[in-house]
């Protein structure tokens, strides 16, 4: 790679740390670009999530000094999602590529309107729910743990579903949950990609630099400007995400 290409890299990188943060989709913009560059698929996958794992602990750490943070709650959620993620990476889905991206556009397509216009009535939150219902909600991050060890792309707005369905926590919490997930059973990704040498480390590392600083200024925005910004967002990245996976 040119030298110019590592300073694009970061540039994306911070682009793509915000995006992540308030909303998903970021990897959508960053795979591709790293195949672009010449890397082959497995790699540029691989060299993907080192920034997903910096990106989401910079989130982590900025949402904390601003207040919201639900540890214990995330925690338990984030060992379930390990466990998913640990199968993920070692599955091979049998699907065609196109019929694939139709059906995860169709799922992106569930997710937007299912955020957008869930009815605002007053829900218990989960600690409070009835074991079944808590029962569902951790199966559902196993199953999310699966994919996001597979494949990661749009797991953030299938997380945000998740958790507006099964709690009443508003998006700034959701966000921060989210990202606290995503930072655990990215860390067994990673694992195995380092294992078994699918990282382009120069290239991982400059976007490392940029996810990271988008993951700590996301987390910012997300808390200074209110839920409704994530929701902007949230449609801006859910639109572009089926768009590319329909289109293109």
């Amino acid at each position: 790679m040119a030298w110019y290409s590592y300073l694009m890299l970061t540039l994306i990188g911070v682009i793509t740390g915000i995006i992540n943060v308030l909303a998903g989709g970021g990897s959508l913009i960053t795979l591709p670009i790293l195949i672009f560059m010449g890397l082959p698929p497995s790699v540029a996958n691989g060299t993907n999530r080192l920034g997903l794992l910096v990106q989401t602990i910079t989130g982590v750490i900025s949402f904390k000094k601003q207040g919201i943070s639900n540890f214990k709650f995330a925690l338990a959620l984030s060992l379930v999602a390990i466990l998913g993620a640990i199968l993920g990476v070692q599955i091979a889905i049998d699907m065609s590529d196109e019929l694939f991206k139709k059906v995860l556009a169709g799922v992106m397509i569930f997710v937007l309107g299912f955020v957008l216009f869930r009815q605002k009535i007053t829900r218990q939150k989960i600690e409070s729910s009835t074991r079944l219902k808590q029962a569902m909600l951790f199966l559902s991050f196993f199953f999310i743990g699966v994919y996001g060890g597979f494949i990661q792309a749009g797991v953030g707005f299938i997380i945000i579903a998740t958790l507006a369905y099964f709690t009443s926590f508003d998006l700034i919490r959701i966000n921060a949950i989210k990202i606290f997930v995503v930072s655990f059973y990215m860390l067994v990704s990673l694992g195995v990609f380092v294992y078994h040498d699918k990282i382009h480390w120069p290239a991982a590392v400059f976007l490392a630099l940029g996810t990271g600083l988008g993951g700590w200024l996301g987390a910012k925005i997300n808390v200074s400007r209110g839920e409704g910004v994530v929701k902007v967002v949230l449609v801006v990245a859910v639109l572009g995400f089926v768009c590319k996976l329909l289109f293109f």
